[in-house]
């Protein structure tokens, strides 16, 4: 029937993948990748035997940890036999079901040769989940107890991030979020990364950056101790943990270790070096890649297009979550744990 290209929207838990991006590059007819969701993306259609090698091309990447609740990718698949999307739908959810991995999908579209799902977002955004402890005779003399000793909900577990912190002031942080709106170069904010091209261009522009009110999944009397908040982050493209940090300097400013003053200073100064050694870097098992939005009218362009978001292997950028940091984060190494999952594993469930 000939080569034919879809776009297809998804969502996935990250806590049981090592990250978005396929770990291994070699031999992919016979190696899959099943820790990664591209890795595991491609070998679901591999299992549908088209005629041609399968390379999912995805419009961003996640590091490990990090959730997507309407993610994005491309891929060219040639079957003898005709088929639509629907069928791609039916038969990816229908195997992830029966391997218990938490990826949907959630549409499938056949778009034109020349899409390219990296390229071509009008904007991506990011939401970060995070709750205050709004009930102070809970805290322990001892700070580092707190983390242990104070109830959490369960169903926020690797879902959200907690701040022990009832004196936390909301309104302060609030009022600098319109420092992150427009064009800045974001170096300060991004992460050390292996592998980053020396030409790497940090200039990044955010349309919008909110702090709203957010809720618990499933409200119980323990979720009555927080207060949960959201911070939206939307722009085309954006740097290693450059979102994180961003949320990491809001944290500061409204537990008062950091002012607007410090945050200006990163923007204008911008240097790796500047970023603050007392300030942590937020987990990344609270940050949801909440949408790619595209043009429709993009869904069957005529000719190719280069790229200009600067986001990922196919640009000359890194995107959130790229590859993994030289220095992770204490908190992140004691909260965060890697789930194998290897392909056989995955043969004996499906």
């Amino acid at each position: 029937m000939g080569r034919r290209r879809f776009l297809m929207y998804f969502s996935y838990i990250g806590k049981q993948f090592s990250g978005l991006q396929r770990q291994i590059t070699r031999d992919r007819e016979n190696q899959h990748d099943v820790t990664t969701v591209q890795g595991l993306l491609e070998y679901a259609l591999h299992r549908l035997r088209p005629e041609n090698e399968v390379h999912v091309i995805p419009s961003s990447r996640t590091d490990q940890g990090v959730h997507a609740l309407r993610s994005a990718a491309h891929v060219d698949l040639d079957f003898k036999w005709n088929f639509d999307s629907d069928f791609l739908t039916h038969s990816l959810n229908c195997f992830f079901s029966q391997t218990g991995v938490d990826v949907r999908v959630l549409e499938t579209i056949e778009v034109s040769p020349h899409f390219h799902s990296r390229h071509l977002p009008q904007w991506r955004q990011y939401l970060y989940r995070f709750a205050v402890l709004n009930n102070a005779s809970l805290l322990k003399d001892n700070k580092t107890a707190n983390r242990y000793v104070v109830p959490l909900p369960i169903t926020e577990a690797f879902r959200c991030h907690f701040v022990y912190d009832p004196l936390w002031d909301v309104n302060i942080a609030r009022k600098a979020t319109d420092i992150f709106v427009g064009t800045h170069d974001y170096t300060s904010f991004m992460a050390r990364s292996k592998g980053v091209p020396p030409n790497l261009k940090t200039e990044r522009t955010i349309l919008s950056c909110e702090l709203s009110p957010g809720r618990p999944f499933l409200p119980c009397d323990i979720s009555k101790d927080w207060t949960f908040w959201n911070v939206r982050v939307r722009g085309r493209s954006f740097l290693y943990k450059m979102v994180r940090r961003m949320v990491s300097s809001l944290l500061a400013l409204g537990g008062k270790k950091m002012s607007k003053t410090d945050i200006r200073y990163l923007l204008e100064n911008p240097s790796q070096d500047n970023w603050p050694n007392y300030i942590h870097t937020v987990p990344g098992y609270a940050l949801y890649l909440e949408n790619v939005y595209y043009d429709p009218k993009d869904y069957w362009i005529e000719a190719p297009v280069l790229s200009t978001s600067q986001e990922g292997e196919d640009g000359d950028g890194i995107g959130e979550g790229d590859d993994e940091e030289e220095e992770e984060e204490e908190e992140e190494e004691e909260e965060i744990r890697e789930i194998g999952m290897n392909k056989s594993s995955l043969e004996e469930r499906s």
